[in-house]
């Protein structure tokens, strides 16, 4: 069950992210799926805001609500997926792998907590531009011994050591 719990959010945070990395759906198909009522509101939505992205988050939003709801999530774990989805769609141009994936996986194989992830989302948030780019490519290690991590300031280092979990070796 905890399983559960904690792969709803992230399932969640996939729909937000897939659409920020463009591995979305073809329009086509999606349209296809939808009621006229549906669709105009789509229209007026994008004409309004010039994007779809509130209604992401409106759904997101909903399925989190829901799991709640439904006792398979805490609001504490709620605002924890929360925050993290922030965390990684506003950093979604760093990453050069599937960094949903390898949350998802993390979580579900007990490599880091929920809270562990966090606190390593906000440790990277806290990187310079160019330790986010860094750090954020597949290859990059935790591991002081390797050269990726030699080639991040001091500042940056420290911040990996201090206050990313999820990256220790």
């Amino acid at each position: 069950m905890k399983k559960i719990a904690i792969a709803l959010p992230i399932i969640a945070m996939a729909s937000f992210a897939q659409a920020q990395t463009g591995e979305v759906p073809a329009l086509s198909d999606v349209l296809s799926g939808m009621s006229e009522t549906e669709i105009s509101t789509l229209e007026a939505d994008v004409a309004n805001d010039g994007s779809i992205t509130g209604d992401i988050d409106v759904a997101i939003d909903g399925a989190i609500d829901d799991a709640i709801t439904d006792g398979l999530i805490t609001a504490d774990q709620a605002d924890m997926a929360r925050e993290a989805l922030t965390i990684v769609n506003a950093n979604a141009d760093f990453f050069n792998f599937d960094i949903l994936a390898v949350i998802e996986d993390g979580l579900s194989n007990g490599d880091f907590t929920l809270e562990e992830l966090n606190q390593t989302l906000s440790g990277f948030q806290s990187l310079s531009e160019e330790g986010k780019a860094i750090v954020a490519q597949e290859s990059f290690s935790g591991d002081p011994s390797q050269p990726d991590f030699q080639s991040l300031s001091a500042e940056d280092q420290a911040i990996v050591t201090s206050a990313m979990p999820a990256v220790q070796p």
